[in-house]
């Protein structure tokens, strides 16, 4: 029923939106404005209202003739009279445009004249300032120039003063000069005597520096060695934060990290499908930030056991894995 009356009303909309049928019924209520008032607001009842408008307005002419003809009238001929409005206003409207027009072309040639001469006396205002600093930086070189005058004549006859004296102190510094000379030549003798006795009692030591020398290459291993083992026990403390079995990236490699039963941790290359030393990660992370990659336990489970099957049983009972 709801979608019955939606399309009495559409089609009623649509009716109404026609030109015709608007023109009709409003020129319709205009010619029978006087029944409809009685109609409305009359305060006989409704039977006598009826009866009266019935009697008195029967006209065939005003209830159909005449807005039927004032309708077909206002759709044929009023879109011509607008068209010759138009036409008519054109003209007008023409002249105008052209009247406007040449007012603005006459605006817009004074506003250019007027920007062309603001352009040209700035162009003098700089020049003339230009000139300005030209003449004023010219007289401040030419005193420069005077007083590195006067400077120089000052110089040179320092210089000559101060030659003359120099000459006379770079005599007496040479003498000076020639007996540190002979001063340093009789150390030097000295000392080349005292080398070569030295070198005569390094030969017995060499002996006993190169077994030295051994012991402390020996030691020096040692050392790195447990530096090594520190830095790996530091690695792992830091990975035992998070002791979850994933999948890492570092320095371009992707790597299943495991944690073991025995605390300690295996590290399985995906793409070469081979265990990694513990050692080569721990120095990667030096200079490299390990990144978690996107962990589906799926993909992780499989990876997991590709990993215990190619490992071998010595290996699984060392990390403490059940064959």
């Amino acid at each position: 029923m709801r979608d019955l009356i939606k399309t009495i009303f559409k089609s009623t909309e649509d009716r109404l939106r026609n030109p015709f049928i608007g023109t009709f019924i409003t020129s319709w209520v205009v010619f029978n404005w006087k029944p409809i008032l009685y109609l409305l607001f009359s305060t006989e009842i409704i039977r006598d209202r009826i009866t009266y408008v019935s009697s008195c307005y029967n006209d065939v002419w005003c209830y159909l003739w005449l807005p039927l003809i004032f309708a077909i009238l206002y759709n044929s001929v009023l879109p011509y009279l607008s068209l010759l409005f138009e036409y008519l206003v054109s003209f007008s409207i023409k002249s105008r445009n052209d009247v406007s027009l040449k007012a603005k072309k006459a605006i817009l040639a004074l506003q250019i004249e007027i920007e062309k001469n603001a352009i040209t006396l700035e162009e003098e205002k700089t020049t003339f300032r230009e000139r300005k600093s030209h003449n004023a930086m010219v007289e401040n070189l030419q005193d420069q120039v005077g007083l590195l005058n006067l400077k120089l004549e000052e110089a040179n006859h320092n210089s000559f003063i101060i030659g003359n004296t120099a000459l006379l102190e770079k005599e007496d510094n040479l003498k000076i000069l020639n007996q540190t000379i002979k001063s340093y030549e009789d150390k030097v003798g000295l000392i080349n005597e005292e080398l070569s006795q030295e070198k005569s009692k390094n030969k017995e030591i060499t002996k006993e520096s190169s077994e030295d020398r051994s012991l402390l290459a020996k030691y020096e291993l040692t050392i790195q060695n447990l530096n090594d083992q520190l830095a790996i026990e530091k690695f792992k403390v830091q990975r035992f934060k998070n002791p979850i079995n994933k999948i890492i990236g570092i320095n371009n490699l992707i790597v299943l990290e495991y944690f073991t039963p025995s605390n300690d941790i295996i590290y399985y290359e995906i793409n070469e499908r081979s265990m990694i030393d513990i050692q080569k990660i721990t120095n990667l992370h030096v200079n490299n930030k390990i990144l978690e990659k996107n962990n589906n336990q799926e993909a992780l489970g499989v990876f997991e056991n590709l990993m215990l099957n190619n490992m071998s049983i010595s290996t699984k009972l060392k990390y403490g894995i059940k064959p």
